[in-house]
């Protein structure tokens, strides 16, 4: 079957179409937003209304993207900005899985695309998350302040609180969308 992607509802060859990927103009907004001059707050309050228009449907987003895996959560890479402004990920817990204690040391936001989650801050953005239901798997789409993947981020021991810096990487998928500003191009 050929699937169109059109601006807004239109009429094509008789039929009402509407878009079926909202993630193209989710990213061309976010690109936007991030190239104008807000603080993070007011960056965040414009964003909050893009990713919850995006997760009002999981259609656009291939089953590939949101496997679980019996040993861990998975961390699949939608799309990172050019610039490194914001990335996107999306985020699959299986049963039972969670995070360790971990800080992001930049902006973000969570839109539970299927599922449940649940997080629970410890202090200024140190948090564990877990899944939160115990027969299905969950997906959530996460937005950063960065490469995300490439961040230096500290976890923490569960009794000590001992630090310890990591990066959590992404796995072995390629982008949906190429972050190359000429092209744009993606893998719909």
């Amino acid at each position: 079957m050929v699937s169109y992607w059109l601006p807004s509802t239109s009429l094509f060859f008789g039929h009402l179409m509407k878009p079926l990927n909202p993630f193209e103009p989710y990213i061309q907004a976010m690109t936007r937003l991030v190239g104008q001059a807000y603080g993070e707050p007011a960056l965040l309050d414009a964003a909050e209304p893009l990713l919850s228009e995006l997760i009002a449907s999981d259609r656009w987003l291939p089953e590939a993207y949101a496997v679980a895996s019996e040993k861990t959560y998975q961390q699949y890479w939608p799309y990172c900005d050019p610039l490194a402004r914001f990335s996107v990920v999306s985020f699959v817990w299986g049963p039972g899985q969670k995070t360790p204690i971990h800080d992001h040391k930049v902006w973000g936001l969570i839109g539970v695309l299927r599922g449940a989650e649940r997080g629970h801050h410890l202090g200024h953005d140190v948090l564990p998350v877990s899944h939160a239901l115990p027969d299905q798997v969950t997906s959530s789409i996460q937005m950063y302040g960065d490469d995300i993947g490439r961040v230096k981020c500290h976890g923490f021991e569960e009794n000590s609180l001992a630090e310890r810096e990591f990066d959590s990487g992404y796995e072995d998928y390629p982008p949906l969308m190429s972050s190359t500003p000429a092209s744009q191009s993606s893998v719909f």
